[in-house]
């Protein structure tokens, strides 16, 4: 494990916006600089994340089980959080987390994305494979975001469970699966192995938002994903096996839901238990997880529980553990 790698991913970001700013012809913006490093303030870890193995830390991760030297992998950490930081601005944007300032935030977020690509520029070997990567998998995450949105914003109805894995995929199975293939890229991985390492991410991608779906209606950290009306599988599933009536009062409890009303929240919650949508998930979760040890299993990579990358998919499992005691306490 290199030394602080964070540490020196962000100084390897701040010295690239130094370079890239004396390479313009008008010097740098002072203030749009000092906007940048505040959100780079964001890149330090929690105690937590420092000692266990974090998401933050998947293309890192990969380019050390397969030998990457230190540089290579400050390189390929400096991206994939530079494009986290970008996709958490864009989507606090999407949820109105941000009240102010928008256009501003914005701007920031293109601005660490562009300085995602720049970094890719200063790998060693196939830069240019990297980059067209890199900008085929954010345009696929793009297209899954779209469909997010329209659902989120009411523009077209919940779609079935098959529709909804197709967009997580996309959105999150892509994106997850580019940064653990970028990491063991870097560190020169014959072809076979990166198919691995890619499917690995791809499947802890939507292992990842099948917990977040989860969390986002029976454990959310501020606002519920039944009030924001944002894509969930628990309700794409219930809409899928209930009556066209049962449908149309569900659809009414989501609207008022959607307008603050938290008697009818609370009323979408109990309702979800009872048609299970809880083990619906974990099962759909139980899939994903094998499919990534699998291919961890694949690419020749240890899959007890001490190594890092094991202990990844670990650590997402647990936003799941509420929804399998329910689901044994239903079933006893």
């Amino acid at each position: 494990m290199i030394k602080d790698p964070n540490r020196q991913a962000r100084q390897f970001v701040i010295q690239l916006i130094k370079t890239t700013a004396s390479e313009g012809v008008c010097q740098f913006k002072t203030d749009y600089h000092r906007a940048l490093l505040h959100f780079l303030n964001d890149w330090r870890d929690t105690a937590d994340e420092v000692y266990t193995p974090s998401i933050k830390q998947l293309s890192l991760l990969t380019c050390e089980a397969n030998g990457g030297t230190t540089t290579q992998a400050i390189l390929i950490l400096a991206v994939w959080r530079l494009v986290q930081m970008a996709v958490k601005l864009l989507d606090d944007v999407e949820d109105g987390d941000i009240d102010s300032r928008r256009a501003e935030v914005i701007n920031i977020a293109l601005g660490l994305l562009t300085l995602a690509q720049l970094a890719l520029t200063k790998a060693s070997g196939n830069t240019i494979g990297l980059l067209s990567s890199f900008n085929r998998t954010f345009f696929r995450a793009c297209d899954g975001q779209y469909d997010d949105i329209r659902i989120g914003y009411g523009q077209v109805p919940y779609p079935d469970p098959q529709t909804w894995l197709e967009i997580a995929q996309a959105k999150s199975g892509e994106f997850l699966g580019w940064a653990a293939w970028s990491g063991a890229a870097v560190a020169s991985v014959d072809v076979p192995i990166l198919t691995y390492y890619w499917r690995y991410g791809y499947y802890l991608g939507i292992l990842l938002q099948l917990a977040d779906d989860f969390n986002g209606i029976w454990n959310p950290e501020e606002v519920s994903d039944l009030i924001r009306g944002s894509l969930s599988l628990p309700i794409c599933y219930a809409l899928s096996v209930i009556s066209p009536k049962e449908q149309t009062d569900l659809t009414q409890l989501l609207e008022r839901a959607r307008h603050g009303d938290t008697h009818s929240e609370a009323l979408i919650r109990q309702r979800l238990i009872d048609l299970g949508a809880q083990a619906y998930l974990l099962v759909v979760a139980q899939i994903q997880y094998q499919q990534a040890v699998t291919a961890l299993q694949q690419a020749n990579y240890p899959t007890s529980d001490d190594f890092g990358l094991v202990k990844l998919l670990m650590k997402v499992m647990p936003g799941l553990r509420y929804a399998a005691l329910s689901f044994d306490k239903a079933s006893s």
